[in-house]
């Protein structure tokens, strides 16, 4: 039975060459001296071994492949002859092919790992491209809705000036035509007119009309037609301004609104980015580990079927 441990990398526990169990690791297992060191069994319920232990040896340092054979007593550092073997080559074999399987299934996690990146990284990609192309969408939308806000704007305050610039003159007039019709009623009533106020009246009823109480009458009613026709302006020129600011209003709005979802998208981009710089990094960084271990691995191999060769051929 054989146990390895990987730092970041997985626990393995092998019997006869073959993979009992497999997990993966993460950090360094703690360290505790309260905890006790037990073979075949624990503490807390946990499960005994079913079967009988020949012995157990802890090492503090690595054991290589070639000092298999002298601890198990099976070989020692000599150019004499090897007697023959034993039974217990058996359990060495199986000892070094599960080390050498061991390595190969490392390669092969090593290589699924950057494959593995290398379709995330496909895959974010893709997820940056579709991220670039909403937000040009709703750039365009946001430039869209701000031309449209500019244009809201310049008719506002073209509108907004036309009515400052009228009101005023409809209101004098309007104020000049009630001193008329104010100065017409006088007339109907018989006042006579001061030379000021026929100045006033001269222009919408003669001096020899005057004295005509019906064309006093049509030219009050005209001169009441020309201020419901100037409130009506007024209100039209006030009401043209307040159309003009609401659709300001509006069009802003919907400005603010292009506006949020074109930065939501920018951000959606930059983390689509990010993740992808993310995972390329990852990617890098198990090529270069690859590139690094798996010599090493080969190497590793190459030594124990050296030894395994050399093992086999006393049998």
């Amino acid at each position: 039975m054989t146990g390895i441990f990987r730092k970041d990398d997985f626990h393995a526990l092998y019997m006869n060459g073959n993979v009992v169990q497999k997990y993966a690791t993460v950090g360094t297992p703690c360290y505790s001296p309260k905890l006790a060191v037990t073979v075949g069994g624990g503490v807390s319920g946990y499960p005994t071994l079913d079967g009988t232990i020949r012995g157990v040896r802890l090492y503090n340092y690595a054991i290589s492949p070639k000092d298999i054979p002298i601890i198990a007593g099976i070989g020692t550092p000599t150019a004499a002859p090897t007697p023959a073997p034993t039974s217990e080559y058996s359990s060495i074999i199986a000892l070094i092919n599960a080390l050498i399987a061991e390595g190969k299934s490392e390669i092969n996690d090593i290589n699924k790992r950057i494959k593995d990146l290398i379709a995330e990284v496909k895959k974010h990609k893709g997820i940056v491209a579709t991220a670039l192309g909403k937000e040009d969408v709703a750039l365009a939308a946001k430039n869209e809705a701000g031309r449209l806000l500019a244009v809201a704007e310049g008719v506002a305050k073209s509108t907004c000036k036309r009515m400052s610039e009228t009101v005023p003159g409809l209101e004098k007039e309007i104020e000049l035509f009630n001193k008329v019709i104010g100065l017409l009623n006088g007339l109907s009533n018989g006042k006579a007119l001061v030379e000021e106020d026929q100045d006033k009246v001269r222009s919408f009823i003669s001096l020899a009309d005057q004295a005509d109480p019906k064309k006093v009458a049509n030219v009050t009613a005209l001169v009441k037609g020309l201020i419901a026709t100037a409130n009506a302006d007024i209100a039209k020129a006030k009401k043209e301004c307040k159309d003009a600011n609401d659709a300001v209003v509006a069009a802003q709005k919907r400005f603010n609104q292009a506006s949020g979802i074109w930065r939501s998208l920018v951000k959606a981009r930059e983390d689509a980015e990010a993740a992808l710089s993310s995972v390329q990094g990852k990617l890098a960084a198990a090529e270069t580990h690859a590139d690094r271990r798996i010599p090493v691995i080969n190497s590793e191999i190459k030594d124990l079927e050296e030894v395994l060769d050399l093992i086999q051929s006393l049998e």
